[in-house]
Order: structure tokens, then sequence, then C-alpha cells
């Protein structure tokens, strides 16, 4: 098998009416490029690691598929170090190229979306994943630990399966929070929230921004 050989810069996939940038020329630098990472979900959370371990075997089968084209060194992070969830992210080893280059990581992103069933993104932000996401507010301690289960109860019950879920007290608000499995059930639920005892829980969502490509940036406040 040969290495992996950086290849010229590509512009973006996606249509723009501006003029491109001049394409930089590569300069050594002892700066660590970031922003520049996918997030990979749909991955095995039996345990913690394992979404790891079943990204890693990913990566085998499209290296298998293309013998001749070796994939670039990855550096592949547990969603969350300590706890079982679904997702990875992924980002060029430092050292592959002394610029960032997000060609390379869209290229990959493309053909590991969809594939047995996981769905590949730039990653938004910093932190965990909160794209899948739903926060229910509570009246107090006792309040959100009870509904803790109902809504949970109810979520699995209405075909949103979650991943994780724990009770907490931001800005002395009691709140249930629940990270699902499915990105597009999210919306579903906020359309259709749940009710019980006649009160309906409307969830919220954190704000975020899915670039469309590595590298953008968003602004806010705009008028």
């Amino acid at each position: 098998m040969s290495s992996f050989t950086l290849p010229p810069i590509a512009p973006p996939s996606f249509p723009t009416a501006r003029e491109g940038s001049p394409i930089p020329e590569d300069e050594p630098t002892d700066s660590i490029a970031v922003g520049v990472e996918l997030l990979i979900s749909g991955l095995d959370h039996s345990a913690p690691g394992t979404a790891v371990i079943h990204f890693n075997k990913v990566l085998d089968h499209l290296q298998a598929t293309q013998p001749d084209d070796p994939l670039p060194p990855l550096r592949v992070l547990p969603g969350d170090a300590r706890k079982a969830v679904d997702y990875v992210f992924v980002a060029l080893l430092p050292g592959v190229s002394p610029t960032p280059r997000p060609d390379i990581l869209e290229t990959y992103r493309k053909a590991i979306d969809g594939h047995e069933g996981l769905r590949a993104i730039w990653r938004p932000g910093s932190g965990l994943d909160r794209t899948r996401r739903l926060v229910f507010a509570a009246d107090n301690e006792a309040h959100a630990r009870d509904m803790q289960d109902v809504l949970g109860n109810w979520l699995n019950a209405n075909g949103a399966p979650f991943q994780s879920s724990y009770v907490s007290q931001p800005s002395n608000q009691w709140r249930i929070t629940f990270d699902l499995l499915d990105r597009d059930t999210v919306s579903h639920i906020e359309s259709n929230p749940p009710t019980y005892k006649s009160r309906v829980y409307a969830p919220t969502r954190p704000r975020f921004i899915i670039p469309e490509y590595g590298l953008e940036l968003p602004q806010t406040n705009l008028r």
C-alpha cells in the first residue's frame, strides 16, 4: 500500500457568487489549525470508546475499496471520553499540511455520509454534540427528576430514542436535557411536544449553525 501524498488544494464543491480567494502558499507554521473537524454520528455506542472502534472499522472498509488511494492520516477522538455516545470527531493529524485543508476532509465526509446509516457533518462548535439536543423546563428539582422518566418514556414510545439524559440547574432554572439519536426527529418533537397531565412540555434547543464547508464562520446580530 502506498503512503498518503498531500494533493493540490481543491476549491469548495458548493457554488459561490464571489471570486475565489487566492490559493495560499504552503508556509511552515508552529500553530495547529482548529475548527476543521468532522462530526460522525450513528456509530456503535454500547460502551465508552466503541464509537471510535466502529469508525476505525469504517475507515478500514473505505481503504479496502480504494487500495491505490491511501486515506490521509486522521485523528479520531471520542465524542465523550467518559460516556457512551454514538459519535466521534475527525480531523487531519497535525503535520499533514502546514495549512488547513477542509477540501480533503470534505471528500471523506461525502463518502461517509449515508454509509451504513452514518451521518457526517462539519463540527458546528466546541464541546459535545448539541445538534440533537432537546431541553425541557421544570419547576424545581423534584419535578425535574420525576419528569425525566416521564419524558424519557414518552420519547421512546414516540419513536425518538435518546442516548443520554440528565437534570441540571443552570441560571437558577431546573431543566431536563435529552440527547436524541436521530437528528431529524428533533424537529418533529419540537413541532409535536409531549403533554402530561394537561401541561404541554415544549422543548427548546441550543443555538448552532452546521457549516456547509470547513472554515465557514457565522455572522450573528445582523439586521
